[in-house]
């Protein structure tokens, strides 16, 4: 087929290591004859080199401003799918400040669960608000996404993070102008943040659990959901891409004769991260631990200054805090999208022997590549109350949900903290059984697929006809 168009757009760096470094974007350049990038980084020389070509054309993603009515509605949106996320967010005091007694925003969630959690079992009423969200908001930003459909007359629309008002609203464009359109979110946590302002015609997701919530939360029918895998761990299954021990150290600044412990930042949302860091340091200053070790600190990407918060470690002997990172000025994540980056950090993973991290996706990496985890449910040395705990975290829905399946050890003291490194020391096998079952349902497959599994469920809808 000729003449054929796609738009699709990338609002950040994450996205763009997630979608443009695989097969998937290789893909679309090979069967489109344009691509339209709607991107945030569309002038930015190292973005536009890096994913540029004779059939690729980059333009700004026109933005969605927020309103009042905006902000009610997607205030709205938030509690009328009252979920575990929901309670975990409007429970527990993690943006707040210690300063704020609990007496001051209890009461409101309280409230909140009452009024929402009947109102959540209502479909048609969420479905209604979506309908005003359709109707009456982000009118002119859908305005110039309909000129630019009319423009460009893609084949095809394929948003990469649809719960973003700005990209909903090309998904509404796309609708009225009777244009096939495809969605994915950006993170698997994503589908119940909020009831969306838009609906695909597909929804592509990564794993079975992206796919439950996309039906019980988003009201998308299961024939419109496609399960494909995560594209950016088809990296994971290319084992050219994995350097020997000691060449990923000496870059890194690593001990290859010193087994790793990789510890992942959380950025902001974690403060108390440097807390296990230093717990971790004591137990190999003070030989508590079964082999000789070392902690490497990987900083969060999406936070420009979060190595700062590490600096106490800087010129630690058993702490190496990675600053690999480039940031990319092209996007408001700063996420270093190159290839580069992306085999580093796999490296990183492999050469592991224990991944700890509080309540992060990298749990889902490590255990896409058979490393042991530990998840971290406490604050060092330091003591804090149950409404500032981050063992809050593990209450959320897709938390809960990932702890069912037993695929980590759970630390939520200094002594468990330090018998879980052990025991992962002493059995780099340690559960399993269990880590192969959190595979298959979180990861799909890894088999370097997801990219052209995706990518045919997106041309698939080039040939739909839309009333």
């Amino acid at each position: 087929m000729r003449g054929m168009t796609i738009f699709i757009t990338i609002a950040k760096g994450l996205i763009a290591r997630n979608l443009l470094q695989n097969d998937f974007y290789a893909l679309v350049k090979k069967h489109f004859d344009k691509v339209v990038v709607l991107s945030t980084a569309w002038s930015d020389e190292r973005f536009v080199t890096e994913f540029g070509g004779s059939n690729v054309v980059f333009l700004p993603l026109p933005q969605a401003p927020d309103t009042f009515a905006s902000k009610l509605i997607g205030n709205l949106s938030r509690y009328i799918i009252y979920n575990g996320r929901t309670e975990m967010m409007s429970a527990y005091n993690f943006d707040r400040g210690k300063d704020v007694p609990v007496i001051w925003w209890y009461p409101k969630y309280l409230i909140l669960k009452a009024v929402f959690v009947p109102l959540s079992k209502i479909t048609s009423l969420r479905k209604l608000l979506r309908k005003i969200d359709v109707a009456f908001l982000h009118k002119k930003t859908v305005a110039k996404y309909r000129a630019l459909i009319k423009e460009h007359a893609p084949n095809v629309v394929f948003v990469s993070n649809i719960v973003d008002n700005t990209e909903a609203a090309l998904v509404k464009a796309a609708r009225r102008e009777r244009v096939p359109s495809v969605a994915m979110v950006k993170s698997w946590d994503n589908f119940s943040k909020q009831y969306f302002g838009a609906s695909a015609d597909t929804f592509a997701v990564w794993n079975q659990f992206m796919a439950e919530q996309a039906h019980a939360l988003q009201d998308y029918k299961k024939e419109a959901i496609a399960i494909v895998g995560v594209p950016q761990f088809d990296y994971y299954a290319d084992h050219f891409c994995i350097v020997p021990r000691e060449v990923f150290c000496k870059r890194a600044g690593l001990d290859p004769n010193k087994k790793i412990i990789f510890f992942g930042s959380e950025g902001k949302l974690m403060p108390t991260d440097p807390n296990i860091v230093e717990v971790m340091r004591d137990f190999i200053k003070n030989n508590e631990l079964a082999e000789e070790c070392q902690v490497f600190v990987r900083p969060h990407f999406a936070y420009t200054h979060d190595r700062e918060k590490f600096k106490d470690f800087f010129s630690s002997k058993e702490v190496v805090v990675d600053a690999s990172h480039k940031s990319s000025s092209g996007f408001s994540d700063g996420w270093d999208y190159s290839r580069e980056q992306m085999e580093y950090f796999l490296n990183a993973i492999h050469h592991a022997a224990v991944v700890v991290n509080t309540a992060s996706t990298l749990t889902a990496d490590a255990l896409a590549l058979n490393r042991p985890v530990i998840l971290i449910a406490f604050e060092g040395y330091e003591k804090k109350t149950t409404y500032e705990s981050v063992a809050g975290w593990y209450t959320s829905d897709y938390y809960q949900k990932i702890v069912s399946f037993h695929a980590a050890l759970m630390a939520d003291s200094v002594a468990r903290l330090r018998s879980a490194i052990n025991e992962c020391l002493a059995d780099p096998d340690i559960l399993s059984p269990a880590r192969k079952k959190f595979k298959d349902y979180f990861c799909f497959k890894v088999d370097g697929g997801a990219g052209k599994r995706l990518f045919s469920v997106v041309y698939q809808e080039t040939n739909s006809i839309k009333n």
